[in-house]
């Protein structure tokens, strides 16, 4: 899978990417940086805990690293969670946007697995 392929299959945005960054070996570059990162799992563990302070920072810390690299189908549940928990504990219900965060963050995962060397 070539990167184009690759944010075809994730619901990036390859061509506002490249407007910013027209170096593919840059963005292959951050997008595995971002995939290994720990950041993800953070904010499950915050979130099972109810720690809705750490949910706060580290979905914001996502939400921006999403936008940087025009993750755009993860950027959206991330957004919402970070917003539903900007004051504190959430007046919605988080599941479903954990859920699809959780799936888009699976799909990234194998799409980067898959990338060309």
């Amino acid at each position: 899978m070539n990167i184009r392929e690759c944010y075809e299959y994730i619901g990036g945005d390859y061509v506002d990417l490249m407007n910013r960054l027209p170096m593919e070996d840059l963005i292959v570059k951050f997008l595995k940086k971002y995939a290994t990162g720990t950041e993800f799992s953070e904010l499950e563990a915050a979130y099972a805990s109810k720690d809705y302070e750490t949910v706060f920072s580290v979905s914001h810390n996502l939400k921006g690293m999403t936008a940087n690299l025009s993750l755009k189908a993860i950027n959206l549940p991330i957004t919402e969670i970070c917003e539903a928990v900007r004051h504190g504990k959430p007046s919605v219900d988080l599941e479903p946007f954990m859920v699809e965060a959780r799936s888009k963050q699976n799909l990234l995962l194998y799409a980067v697995s898959q990338l060309d060397e």
